[in-house]
């Protein structure tokens, strides 16, 4: 409820301004969350709010930054797991793909992805000190890094889906 002051009500059909005086309901103009039978669209981030989404993208985010640590392909854990869970990536995870992270334990796969996607390699493993390349990393590893198919080159998208 909230107070109107110095405002007017304009009726068409009497074709006059009337005076607010009373409290009136103010409805939100913007929808942020629809739910239609059991299918829940969020418009906007406000509903992630409304479902603590955000606890919950971490916690996916935590799993699986952990099983990618324990791969031993990192050349320093810690500064990964830092960006890797910060900022939006825990978000991203959501689209996490465990088919590459099982190509990345293959270590000429890894080579060759690394050089495909312009990440910085010390030896055979990623080099993770390098804040690029792990967050690159983390958007080839949920779905994020695709390449460009006239240039062959690497593209960061919004999502990415199999082509039907």
């Amino acid at each position: 409820m909230m107070n109107m002051k110095n405002k007017f009500w304009f009726k068409i059909e009497r074709n006059a301004f009337w005076e607010i005086d009373e409290p009136i309901l103010n409805l939100k103009k913007s929808i942020d969350v629809v739910i239609l039978k059991d299918t829940i669209y969020m418009l906007t981030l406000a509903g992630e709010n409304l479902f603590a989404m955000e606890r919950a993208y971490k916690a996916v985010c935590n799993n699986k930054v952990n099983e990618i640590i324990e791969c031993g392909f990192l050349t320093d854990e810690a500064v990964f797991q830092k960006i890797a869970t910060s900022g939006q990536n825990p978000r991203r995870f959501v689209a996490y793909n465990q088919s590459r992270l099982e190509a990345m334990k293959n270590v000429s796969k890894r080579k060759k992805l690394a050089k495909m996607f312009n990440l910085k390699l010390s030896g055979s493993n990623i080099d993770t000190n390098d804040e690029k390349t792990a967050t690159r990393l983390v958007k080839f590893l949920c779905n994020k890094a695709m390449l460009d198919p006239l240039n062959d080159l690497p593209v960061e998208v919004a999502a990415a889906k199999s082509w039907q």
